[in-house]
């Protein structure tokens, strides 16, 4: 049976990314009326949707380990990345590794307190709560893409070397 998803012809990864992306919006939403400014909506999509930008470590440290598999021409071909970027599982299973350095539970609490040293500092109320959003990234891949319980942990990946298998 195809979830909705499917049924549009969404693979997972986009349909990850739409859900993640709506659950940041909605919590950024819900802070900026309830302390009244649309600067929570940006903090909010930053630590819910686009710490996603960190599997870039992921698949440059996969790229630069097979570089010598890697046609010439295509080092600064922007398709070439798209495409390959976009297929995380290859690469991912490929390098044998799982860096992603902003996916961990200890990283949380890391957050409340810088954006509250933050929201203090430039005078934006609410600015810890963002790290809601960042929680329910957290949440959310851990219940669809974890391998274990222990996968996201930084500390678990960093002190297995990130392997695959650790993460698995």
């Amino acid at each position: 049976m195809k979830n909705v998803g499917q049924a549009l012809g969404l693979d997972k990864l986009l349909i990850d990314e739409i859900i993640h992306f709506s659950i940041a919006l909605i919590i950024g939403s819900v802070l900026a009326i309830i302390f009244s400014s649309l600067w929570l909506i940006f903090f909010s999509l930053l630590v819910g949707f686009f710490i996603d930008a960190d599997h870039l470590v992921d698949y440059f440290a996969c790229f630069w380990q097979n570089r010598q598999e890697v046609d010439k021409k295509s080092w600064f071909n922007p398709v070439f990345h798209l495409k390959n970027f976009f297929n995380p599982f290859s690469y991912v299973k490929r390098s044998n590794r799982v860096i992603v350095p902003f996916h961990g539970w200890e990283l949380a609490p890391l957050f409340w307190l810088l954006f509250r040293w933050l929201g203090d500092k430039i005078g934006l109320a609410g600015l810890e709560w963002t790290s809601l959003a960042y929680l329910a990234h957290l949440s959310w891949d851990q219940l669809v893409c974890a391998g274990n319980w222990r996968s996201y942990f930084l500390i678990h990946r960093l002190l297995n070397r990130f392997s695959y298998q650790a993460y698995c």
